[in-house]
């Protein structure tokens, strides 16, 4: 019987260190090490993911120019500032969009403008530079002139942002307006072909 107990001892150890040179050998492939590496690497490069609520107002300026069929172009220019309320991961980012303005529309003489814009905006923040865009569905342009033009339609905008502090940001955008309608004193939504407004602006923005 000791003989036996003994002989079965030997076969348990052999099968252990049978198990033993087969991990070692598997964990030494260079397959699985190039892996390993790998998955270490993948997991290193990819920020914490961080989520929360966006709030991010902006404030800058703006200059444009509003295009229409058999009217000289009009240059509209002034002060933006809008709200942007959202939500953040650790780079992407989505927002419902507000912007408001009080402008001047260059006419002789000049009148006073009021422009604004709600839609989506999604972008990207990396540690020192940022890009969005947006698509506004409810856009205006409102001038203070004889008829009270109201111009309605809808907007694009694209930008480029870069980091000046932990939560200030300079950016840069180039914003696309489509006006489809027109009222005025004596016309309610007149249908509009080929009316834009294409505007280029400064924006300094506080994320918190």
């Amino acid at each position: 019987m000791l003989i036996i107990f003994v002989n079965k001892l030997i076969g348990l150890h052999l099968g252990l260190l049978k198990i033993r040179t087969g991990i070692i050998g598997f964990c030494m492939n260079k397959e699985f090490l190039k892996k390993s590496v790998f998955v270490v690497l993948l997991i290193l490069a990819v920020p914490s993911l961080k989520a929360s609520w966006m709030v991010e107002p902006y404030v800058g300026y703006s200059s444009g120019v509003l295009k229409a069929p058999a009217v000289s172009d009009v240059t509209v220019t002034g002060t933006e500032m809008g709200l942007r309320l959202g939500y953040q991961l650790s780079i992407p980012w989505f927002a419902v969009d507000y912007t408001a303005s009080t402008q001047k529309a260059v006419y002789s003489p000049a009148v006073d403008a009021n422009k604004s814009s709600i839609g989506i905006t999604a972008g990207l923040d990396f540690p020192l530079v940022r890009l969005y865009a947006g698509y506004g569905i409810d856009s205006r342009l409102s001038l203070k002139d004889s008829a009270n033009s109201v111009y309605k339609g809808t907007s694009t905008k694209a930008a480029l942002g870069v980091k000046i502090l932990m939560v200030l940001d300079l950016n840069v955008e180039y914003c696309m307006n489509t006006y489809t309608k027109l009222t005025t004193a004596t016309v309610t939504d007149q249908s509009l072909v080929s009316t834009t407004n294409n505007s280029t602006g400064a924006f300094l923005s506080y994320k918190f």
